[in-house]
């Protein structure tokens, strides 16, 4: 009996179950097979179409408190040094609510997977920080699913303008944030973080 592919819009559903597809279908496969089962995916595009549909944007909840810890945590550490700040915000979020700001969650099953926080830091002035994807989630769009949910949030509260405060290793971010319409307005040392080399704003 041949190889018969799986149906993969009804076998996958999610950008996880997506992930173990086609690994599961991989390690069973043999080489002869191995060009049938990735024909089960009709386009790069439908696959990325689909995890954006899976995905949701919400605003803080509590269930997700240690998520927005851990995510943000986890990146800098990998490439800087957790400084007072840091710690700060991500042991209280609650915080950042309190003083006018939001934190958002891309959800997927349930999952959160990615987040992001809006503090204001001024009149009409807000600033987009501790922003994190959980590396197994990379490339989908949720980086922008973020990005656009937070700016919208911020124009339903008349912002006047958005700040960033980032370092030119992060180069993916810096694209990203260039990509939202983000302009460089300062290079050089800030007083906030020990890492950051470079603040970036958009007017709305």
């Amino acid at each position: 009996m041949g190889f018969q592919r799986p149906p993969i819009r009804s076998s996958v559903s999610s950008p996880g179950q997506l992930y173990f597809f086609l690994v599961a279908m991989a390690l069973v496969s043999t080489e002869n097979h191995t060009s049938q089962i990735f024909s089960t995916i009709e386009s790069p595009v439908e696959v990325i179409y689909q995890c954006l549909m899976d995905a949701q944007v919400v605003t803080y909840q509590e269930q997700y408190k240690s998520v927005f810890r851990d995510l943000n945590l986890e990146w800098i550490r990998k490439y800087f040094a957790v400084e007072v700040k840091d710690v700060e915000q991500t042991s209280a979020p609650e915080q950042c609510l309190r003083e006018g700001g939001e934190i958002f969650f891309v959800v997927v099953d349930g999952d959160a997977v990615g987040t992001c926080a809006m503090y204001k830091i001024g009149d009409g002035v807000f600033e987009l920080a501790k922003m994190a994807v959980s590396p197994l989630f990379h490339g989908k769009g949720f980086g922008d699913l973020l990005m656009q949910a937070a700016e919208n949030w911020a124009r339903e509260r008349c912002a006047r303008e958005i700040h960033i405060l980032s370092n030119t290793v992060l180069e993916p971010a810096i694209g990203l944030y260039k990509k939202h319409g983000y302009e460089t307005i300062h290079l050089g040392a800030h007083p906030d973080y020990e890492r950051c080399n470079i603040e970036m704003r958009k007017v709305l």
